[in-house]
């Protein structure tokens, strides 16, 4: 950041960003025509949750008019589910050519795309600046985490698909960000005009999820000959009756068929992650000077500090591409899932604005407090031990 050329102490150690992005596209059941001879089920699931500790203490005395700002948090949880009609939708019924393409499987068949995203910031800063004739910039936040990923199925692959069993089938997102700030501010100022600024609030917190499905949703009942179509393809023949191909589209005049003998799994999920903790402890002491000529009217010191501005950002999209009509002989199922909650504390910030000379004499005890008090564990050297399994296991 930019903080001007001005005597006086400035020190940033919020403004930490967590930021996860994931885009999934899944044309894999894309096709005109999905045949289940068993149940079919549809999940659509999002979970956000935003988790903030925001309590700060911020005391602030001398100079001219101290402001302190705290709190002014804000937690978001977007999400939208949208369906959208087939691709064939449009496109009439017509004879897709004599050749067939036909892939077996035997079993289950398993269609995953699953992407997990996770940024774990530790930032907690102890900082003391002094002193009222120089320029002291402090920049020990400011850190960023990034994750970006895209998975593109990108092919028709079948223009039928047969599931002798049950389809399982899921599009799913779990967005979790969680903060902890606890700050601890304390300025002082022996110095007349001079000014103070302490933010320790401004955090932010967003999930924004969206699920877009296109077809998967024109449910309907098996016939004859759809009967007829999946005996003769599960007996292993080699050739089919034209008036059968009515009911699908081959673009490219090849019929491509899936089989598969089991239950099929169709899943798309994102996990998506960002933990920061920013206990910061912040001491600013302008001293009164000795050498009045030095002091410069003109230009007051200035107490600047920000141990908030932190931002966690989840952003998640799966597009899922169904078939256009989908013949069940068993039951449907569908669900939609949506769960979004914000948790925060309810004890409120505690911001003191006093007079020089009351905090000055807490000075030494402010020091000891904070070594007792902030429980930051400082890296201590080890020795290796003899134990060759203590020595995995450290």
């Amino acid at each position: 950041p930019d903080f001007g050329n001005g005597v006086g102490q400035w020190a940033e150690a919020g403004a930490n960003t967590g930021f996860n992005a994931a885009f999934i596209v899944d044309l894999t059941e894309s096709g005109q025509t999905m045949i289940v001879m068993g149940d079919y089920f549809s999940t659509n699931a999002i979970f956000q949750t935003n988790s903030l500790i925001d309590r700060d203490h911020v005391e602030a005395a001398g100079g001219a008019g101290p402001a302190t700002s705290s709190g002014n948090n804000t937690t978001d949880n977007i999400a939208d589910f949208i369906e959208r009609p087939g691709l064939y939708a449009t496109i009439p019924a017509r004879f897709g050519g004599w050749e067939w393409q036909v892939d077996v499987v035997n079993g289950d068949y398993y269609s995953l795309h699953t992407v997990t995203q996770i940024n774990m910031l530790l930032d907690n800063d102890v900082v003391v600046q002094t002193g009222s004739e120089a320029h002291y910039e402090v920049v020990a936040g400011a850190n960023g985490q990034v994750n970006l990923v895209e998975v593109f199925d990108g092919d028709i692959h079948y223009d039928l698909i047969i599931v002798a069993g049950a389809y399982h089938g899921m599009n799913v997102i779990f967005q979790n960000n969680i903060l902890l700030d606890n700050d601890a501010i304390r300025q002082l100022a022996g110095v007349p005009d001079s000014s103070h600024t302490a933010s320790s609030g401004n955090n932010e917190l967003v999930n924004a999820a969206t699920i877009e499905r296109f077809g998967g949703d024109n449910f309907l009942p098996m016939n004859d000959d759809l009967m007829a179509l999946v005996a003769a393809i599960a007996g292993g023949a080699s050739s089919l009756d034209p008036e059968l191909t009515k009911i699908l589209a081959g673009p490219d005049g090849v019929i491509n068929v899936l089989y598969v003998t089991g239950d099929y799994y169709d899943v798309n999920a994102i996990w998506q992650t960002n933990v920061t903790s920013d206990i910061d402890v912040m001491l600013q002491l302008l001293e009164a000077s000795d050498d009045k000529a030095s002091a410069n009217p003109e230009d007051p010191a200035t107490q600047w500090v920000s141990t908030g501005g932190n931002r966690l950002i989840n952003e998640a999209v799966i597009v899922d591409v169904a078939a256009t009509d989908t013949y069940v002989n068993g039951d449907v199922y569908t669900d939609t899932i949506l769960v979004q909650a914000n948790l925060l504390p309810t004890n409120l910030d505690n911001a003191v604005n006093g007079d020089t000379e009351t905090l000055i004499t807490e000075l030494v005890a402010f020091v000891d407090d904070t070594q007792n008090e902030s429980q930051t564990v400082q890296p201590v050297a080890s020795h290796p031990s003899d134990d060759a399994v203590a020595n995995v296991m450290h």
